[in-house]
């Protein structure tokens, strides 16, 4: 399996959050113990865990990364 995504991110309130722009999967089969895999269920699969993959993204995007927030911190050089 090889995926990519374009994500735009973006900061709201004090949280890293994004917005998925684009996701390209491909999935291929590389050897099998139990014999050659048709290419009907490797496409099935493939989108399958693509929509899958795609709904988690968006739910970790939306619900985004809270940020650290410092107070009273000097930087001096």
């Amino acid at each position: 399996v090889e995926s990519s995504s374009i994500i735009i991110p973006e900061i709201v309130g004090n949280r890293l959050t994004g917005s998925l722009n684009g996701t390209q999967f491909q999935l291929w089969e590389d050897f099998s113990d139990i014999g050659e895999m048709s290419k009907r269920f490797l496409t099935m699969f493939e989108k399958v865990f693509a929509v899958t993959a795609r709904v988690m993204v968006e739910a970790i995007l939306h619900k985004g990364i809270p940020l650290p927030i410092f107070d009273n911190v000097t930087i001096s050089g």
